[in-house]
Formats: C-alpha cells, structure tokens, sequence
C-alpha cells in the first residue's frame, strides 16, 4: 500500500473525478439516480507504465444515496493512469465492485520495484528491444551508440571526496557538488550545472581503474536508472525535497529502496551487457574450434569471452557463475591482491562457494576448532591459497617454494577444501588492525565440513605419519635445549642449516641449544618451526618447553598458529613475504 501523502493528494485532486467515474458505473442498473455522499480512500496500488506515467488503483470506501430515497454504504475500485511529474491530469480506466489488482508490474509504496530473476531478463530484454536489438542476434553492446539512442551525455567531474561514488545521472537539470582538488588532501567544494540526461563519471575514479571496460558497465547501470527508477526519484522529489537524480554510492544507501534500486541496476546491466544468448553462442563458437581440457583453456575462453563483451573480469565472472558455468568458478579468484592460479573442480561449486582464501581469512577460521583440527592435526596445509591436502601428489616444490601440482590445479576438489564466502559493505571481523585494509567490500568465509571428507581426502595415510609424530614426540628430552637438538638430529639439519633456513644467526641457536637464551621472542621460535618444518603437534610442544603458549586470540598469536599449522613446509622467505611486518612483532 502507497504512502497515505500520494493517496490523500490524489483524492483531494481528484475526488470529483473519482464520484463522477462511479455514479456512471452506478448508471447501468437502469433510470435510478445515484449521489455520493461521502467518499473516503482505503488503499492505493501502483503499477508501471511507460516513461513517467503510472496506474494507479485505488479503493474507494462510499455513502450512496439512491433516487434521493435511502443510502447505503458501498466499495468501490477504481482504476486510473496518471505521470508521477503532473499529478493534476489523470485518466479513468475502470471502475469495478471486484477487488483484483491489474498491473502487470507492481510498484512498491515509493516507486521502486519488487524484483526476482525473472524480471531481471524481461526488463533487460525490454532496454536491448528498444535500444539496442541488435544483440539478439549475437552483436556485443556497442555502449556509446546505446548512449545516443537514449540521448545521454557523458561529463567527467569530481563528485566523490572518497572514491565511493562512481557516477551520478541527472533526470533534470539541477545543481551538484564538485570538488575541486590542489593536492591529495586539500580540495574546494564548488557547484556544478548539470543538464537533464546527463551522465556524470567521477574523474577520480576513472583515472584509477583506467579500465574502459569498468566505465562500460557503469555507463549502462545508468542508462539503467534512466530507464527503469525516475518515477522513484521524482516522487521523493515531490514529497520529500530531494533531488531528481542518482549517485551511485558503492557504499553508502539513503535508504533500503536505494539499496535495492542499486542491487537491481547491476543485475539488469549484467544481462544487457551480457545477454545470456549471446553467452551460450559464443562459448559454443569457441567450443568448436578449441579444446577444453585444463584450467588455463578456460581461462582463454574467460578472455575470450572478455574481450567480445568488454566487460570487467568481476562483471563477466559473476554472469557467468549466476547462469551456472561452474568451470570458471576457479579462473581469475583475486586473493591477497593478485590473481590465483587457474584451476577446475569436477564437483559443483555454487554461485557463493569457493577454494580460494585469503590468508588473514585462513588464520581467522582457526579460531573455529573444526577448522583448527585439521590443520593442527597435519592433516592439510596452506599453499597458493587453497588449504590442501598434506599430500606429495597435491604439492610440489618450485624454486624453493611450495605450490600446487598440476594434479591438484586440474580438479581442486580431490585435495582441497571448499568454503561458502559471502560479502558485506564495511565488514568487520575485530578491531585487530591487520584486519582494516583500504577494501571497504571484505569477504566473510564458513569452512563447509563435510562428515566424510576424511574418506574423500584418504587421510588414512596421513594418520598413520601421525603415529611417527607422536612416536617421536615421546621421545623428545624434557628441556627446550635437549629438545631442540634432537629435532635437529633427526632432521639432519645442521647449525649453518638452520640458521639459514630460520632466517636467524647461528649464535641465537647456539644459545638456545645450551638453554642460555633467556630473552627469546615466539617469533624466534616461529622461525625455527619453519625452517625444520616441523609438524603442528611437535611445533606446540617446543613452544610449551620454552614457556610460550598461543592460546590467546590476540593478533599475533592468530598469525602465528596460523604459520605454524597452515605454512611450516614454506621456506621462511616465503612466510616472511607473505606475513610482512607482523613477524617482526
């Protein structure tokens, strides 16, 4: 039901309308006259139409008096169509005693819409019908001559003081705040005139993505807005003094109508700039002339795929995903600021589900001890951001580092592990500082565990290394110095060895051996872990025999349970790369 203000306005303007379109209902019973005494609203429904206009229908509760005889009391429904921007026109439709809401496409109480899938193809397919019919028959969206169909224009100014504001467009002519930069920290605001059907790109933002396939996608959720959500920004014009334009802010919403307008306008972009049809057509074309066997021929036919629809890889890899091509669910997963390896999974992987993570995100799911288990358990490791299988066949040694096999990056889901990951504007796990990032988008991961997976990842073997573990455990001397040794001893590792595979001085581990190093940190211990990789089980017991616990979930102890359970088989340049600054603590 419609906000009670656009109801009262349009019985107040148009009441007498309203009466004269039910008496000549009333009419059809005959010569009786009819006169309405009294009429009050009891509801109003909205339904699009074209342009600015809009159905209206409206429940009309009455006081009717018959041949000046007797009165009674009667609801009535009236049908009507108006334009959200004059209000005082309106067209009678219907007039009927049956309550039964006609529209085809509803409208919520302020002009927004209610969507679900299916109406994100058919108003995708309706802006390609009227503006660019040439993608059904196979064509790539040309996006400036959709510009000049529609009749935008495209400026460029400052409209963002943080970046969080990609682009704005003008349904009329109105005043907007620029700003106007002297260096990286100080600005002017000025005002700026934009004609109506304008486009406006944050410069800022364009100049940092340089990506003219990012601005194709922005240009069109535009066109979108243009051609989809004015009557929702000419009502708030009209009732609650706000502007007749859209700024597309990734981060912020005025309200859950502009959040949904926004969800919905990416959607609907998604499909017009890669219509389904199209999709299915090329990948058949490509599918013809080139085979498909590993990760890296998916990842040509992602680029190929790319090029023709000059689309952004997020853009193109969420269509894809949504219509269900799960083999590129693996192509293009951006983990710690780069690109992962291309990989395949012969098992299904849902639209929200991956077998890439983040370190930070790995070091946060050990504090869930089902996830711990596995690692402490040595059961799986960390490697090229997937937890795999501790297994030879899965990983395998390059220039001094650990990475996946070729077997394990052509079907990732005999080794590793899977998780749901879901997004959120602004989220925050803790106020651990190595958390807060310049992404204001951060992933949130659930370990998926699967009751069977120890026979899925014939981790038989792997318990029974398990029992050597514990085997050389109890035969592991009291004190830390003795300790120490014996691991050395049956590693075979020497001192000049260890100190260059820890990363620490020969002297430091002189000392420790003797138990003469009184003010040793854990991060000392840490790298002595790694350079004898020693199991997660052993790691913990050398850290009790020098008087150290991680039990505490405190930034440094997550990291560091995290490289000695996830990363002791890397070399420790590696760990030191990857952690940064945080070993140093």
């Amino acid at each position: 039901m419609i906000d009670q203000s656009l109801e009262k306005l349009l019985l107040k303007k148009h009441e007498e309308s309203f009466e004269d379109a039910i008496i000549k209902y009333l009419s059809k019973y005959g010569s009786a006259t009819f006169d309405i005494e009294e009429l009050y609203s009891n509801g109003l429904y909205l339904g699009d139409a074209p342009d600015l206009d809009f159905y209206g229908y409206m429940k009309l509760d009455c006081t009717i008096c018959k041949n000046d005889e007797y009165s009674f009391k009667k609801s009535y429904q009236v049908t009507f169509k108006s334009n959200i921007t004059n209000l005082d026109n309106i067209e009678i439709i219907n007039v009927d005693e049956e309550f039964s809401i006609p529209f085809e496409v509803r409208l919520n109480t302020d002009f927004s819409r209610y969507m679900e899938d299916k109406d994100y193809d058919k108003l995708a397919k309706d802006f390609l019908e009227k503006y660019y019919p040439e993608a059904f028959d196979g064509i790539a969206i040309d996006v400036n001559k959709v510009l000049d169909r529609i009749g935008l224009n495209i400026e460029y100014k400052s409209i963002s003081e943080t970046g969080n504001t990609f682009a704005m467009i003008a349904f009329e002519d109105m005043t907007i705040k620029t700003y106007n930069w002297k260096d990286s920290l100080e600005y002017s605001i000025e005002d700026y005139d934009v004609k109506a059907k304008t486009i406006v790109m944050d410069d800022g933002v364009h100049e940092l993505f340089q990506d003219q396939y990012k601005d194709n996608f922005t240009k069109i959720h535009e066109c979108v807005h243009e051609f989809k959500d004015k009557k929702y920004y000419f009502y708030n014009k009209l009732f609650n003094n706000s502007s007749a334009g859209v700024f597309c802010n990734v981060n912020k919403y005025d309200n859950e109508s502009v959040k949904w307008i926004e969800i919905q306008a990416n959607n609907i972009t998604s499909r017009i700039l890669m219509y389904k049809d199209t999709i299915e057509r090329k990948i058949e074309e490509y599918r013809k002339n080139n085979e498909l066997v590993d990760a890296y021929d998916y990842k040509y036919l992602f680029d190929y795929l790319r090029d023709y629809f000059k689309c952004s890889i997020q853009a193109l890899k969420i269509r894809l995903l949504s219509l269900g091509y799960s083999e590129f669910s693996g192509i293009y997963d951006y983990i710690d600021g780069k690109y992962v390896e291309p990989y395949l999974s012969s098992e299904s992987v849902a639209y929200d589900e991956t077998y890439s993570i983040g370190l930070i995100n790995v070091a946060l799911l050990e504090l869930n001890p089902s996830f711990k288990n596995l690692l402490t358990n040595g059961m799986f490791i960390y490697v090229d951001s997937h937890i795999c299988v501790n297994d030879d066949k899965y990983i395998t040694m390059i220039d001094g580092a650990n990475h996946l096999s070729s077997l394990a990056w052509n079907d990732i889901s005999t080794c590793c592990l899977k998780f749901k990951v879901t997004y959120k504007n602004n989220f925050n796990y803790s106020n651990m500082s190595f958390l807060r990032t310049a992404n204001t988008v951060k992933p949130k991961y659930e370990f998926l565990v699967d009751g069977e997976y120890q026979e899925k990842y014939n981790l038989k073997a792997l318990k029974e290394q398990n029992k050597n573990i514990r085997k050389e455990l109890s035969e592991l001397p009291y004190d830390f110095g003795p300790a120490l040794k014996k691991l050395m001893e049956n590693r075979k590792v020497t001192i000049e060895m260890l100190a260059s595979d820890a990363n620490i001085s020969e002297a430091q581990i002189k000392r420790l051996r003797n138990n003469e190093d009184q003010g040793t940190k854990p991060v000392t211990l840490v790298k002595i872990c790694v350079g004898l990789q020693l199991p997660p089980m052993i790691s913990r017991v050398l850290f009790k025999k020098k008087g150290f616990d991680l039990l505490q979930n405190t930034e440094q102890n997550i990291l560091f349970n995290f490289v000695l359970d996830a990363m002791y088989k890397e070399n420790i340049h590696t760990v030191e790369e990857r952690i940064k600054g945080y070993l140093d603590k």
